[in-house]
């Protein structure tokens, strides 16, 4: 399960990249938005099945304000919130918090 979760998280980080990326592409190719719909559902549908129910809520709540679009700070932070979730799976015990994520990511 644990090898399941770590292949699922990494496509989490996929399908952020992505929408990072929309603006631009869905102007030269408008067929972006519907394959990183599918991504979403795709990602969605498995977080409910072996992801945490933290984790479950902060993805949701990354999933809400991506969807909305109008806060790219707070959707960058519930991004965090996510990683940091998940990162408290594998190690319960971990003390950093999720601005910690967003540093090593950068």
């Amino acid at each position: 399960m644990e090898t399941k979760r770590i292949e699922l998280y990494k496509e989490f980080i996929t399908v952020f990249v992505d929408t990072l990326q929309l603006s631009k592409a869905k102007k030269t190719n408008p067929h972006i938005i519907k394959g990183l719909g599918i991504k979403l559902q795709t990602v969605g549908f498995r977080m409910s099945i072996i992801s945490s129910d933290a984790v479950m809520e902060k993805y949701m709540r990354w999933k809400e304000l991506t969807s909305d679009g109008s806060d790219p700070e707070a959707m960058v932070d519930a991004f965090a919130e996510t990683l940091h979730e998940m990162r408290k799976e594998f190690l319960p015990t971990t003390k950093r918090p999720p601005t910690d994520v967003l540093e090593m990511l950068t």
